[in-house]
């Protein structure tokens, strides 16, 4: 009986415990639940220990009656600390430490789905900050913009030779249409009004948006790498002695994949540094595109003769890349969202599809987002106990 009733004191002294400052309920920690879990098993210990108190029946149900308010009391009192504790809090968690907001990961494959876009000859695909999907159709020469609830609009129409897609944080977005022996790249806007950037006399390969609103690109044929700034100006950054495949770009400046597998950086005042080595394919199944992740991490799309998709990231050894993931065979294009997430573009399958594997959930003490990641690799989840 003693045992039970200072469990059920100790039931005034939880939300002191729980609550160091007396503002909420909301942090709760390890070493709390034990607690609880600590004081719950008291509680029953001492109720086992009454049933067991005395062999005549009489007495137990004596014992029974004059502890019942006591143990439904605590019994209750328990279980709403208990529930005050564990329910999620918004607002301003009462200990920063016990708040750290670390990457949550889940055992479990990513989502993979099928934008609802009907395309024919997806060429190119690229996300915006603000999440919205462009979708280059080379077939039609059109334009496509999915927005995050699924709203699908034409930013652009007779577009012929549309081969990439860019988007500037600066200037917009921005396409390419290369013919035989010249090219255009036409700068978009968001009410779909397109308007001649520049016109290139050469058939140039690929695309991108660096800083401040200046468009990279490369020529095809001469292996020049050009920069184009925001208001027009050409310039000629450095001549490689070897084909080009395709660009990409960020603030710092551009990154470019060769025929050879090889990926180098070149910055806007001619210097070069050598990244890594990818795979290389040769012929129709000739590598097609490089992208960089959020965290800034190139990643080359590689093909192999059989026809087979990968991504790579570069390694050091020539020739050999680190796989990231195989794609379905025919995938012509990829992209990745602020989160890191992926779009694939291919005209094969007539398809656009999304793999999600990182999302964002708000954080059940303060509100704030909190990563979380899709694996099939985490380890499982190890059997939970119960105290009671």
């Amino acid at each position: 009986m003693d045992s039970v009733c200072q469990a059920i004191d100790q039931v005034d002294y939880l939300p002191r415990f729980f609550n160091k400052t007396g503002k909420s309920y909301g942090c709760v920690t390890t070493e709390n639940v034990l607690r609880v879990d600590s004081i719950v098993d008291r509680v029953i210990s001492g109720c086992d220990d009454l049933q067991v108190a005395s062999d005549d029946h009489s007495s137990t149900l004596q014992h029974n009656k004059s502890t019942q308010p006591y143990l439904e009391q605590g019994f209750m009192r328990i279980l709403a600390t208990i529930l005050m504790c564990c329910l999620p809090i918004s607002g301003q968690c009462d200990d920063a430490a016990e708040c750290r907001h670390q990457t949550i990961v889940v055992r479990s494959r990513p989502v993979i789905e099928r934008l609802p876009l009907k395309v024919i000859d997806p060429i190119d695909v690229v996300i915006t900050k603000f999440g919205a999907t462009v979708v280059a159709e080379r077939q039609a020469g059109i334009v496509f913009l999915l927005s995050e609830d699924g709203q699908t609009s034409i930013l652009a129409q007779d577009q012929v030779g549309l081969s990439r897609v860019a988007n500037s944080g600066v200037t917009g977005l921005h396409s390419l249409c290369s013919r035989k022996s010249s090219s255009t790249i036409h700068r978009i806007t968001d009410s779909g009004f397109a308007s001649e950037f520049a016109e290139l006399p050469f058939k140039a390969a690929g695309l991108a948006a660096g800083e401040a609103g200046g468009i990279w690109t490369t020529n095809s044929t001469t292996a020049e790498i050009i920069y184009i700034n925001a208001a027009g100006q050409r310039k000629t950054v450095k001549r490689l002695n070897e084909r080009i495949i395709d660009i990409t770009a960020d603030d710092q400046g551009a990154y470019v994949l060769k025929d050879s597998g090889e990926i180098i950086s070149v910055g806007s005042d001619g210097s070069s540094l050598r990244i890594g080595y990818v795979s290389n394919g040769k012929g129709s199944q000739a590598n097609s595109r490089i992208q960089l992740r959020p965290d800034h991490q190139v990643v080359a799309l590689t093909k192999a003769a059989d026809g087979s998709a990968t991504l790579q990231e570069p390694q050091a050894k020539e020739g050999e890349g680190r796989p990231v993931g195989k794609v379905p065979t025919g995938t012509q294009a990829f992209a990745f969202d602020a989160l890191g997430n992926l779009t694939l573009a291919n005209p094969d399958l007539r398809a656009l599809t999304r793999v999600t594997s990182h999302f964002t959930v708000p954080c059940p003490h303060c509100g704030k987002p909190v990563p979380m990641t899709l694996s099939p690799d985490a380890p499982a989840p190890a059997a939970k106990r119960r105290s009671f």
